[in-house]
């Protein structure tokens, strides 16, 4: 499920702001 929504922001990589940061504070954790 992560994977779709990460996979759809990278594809639209429209506004990645909040999208990004979460993902980043995923890649983290």
């Amino acid at each position: 499920r992560m994977s779709e929504r990460v996979n759809q922001v990278l594809e639209q990589e429209q506004e990645p702001t909040i999208e990004r940061v979460l993902f980043r504070n995923f890649v983290v954790q």
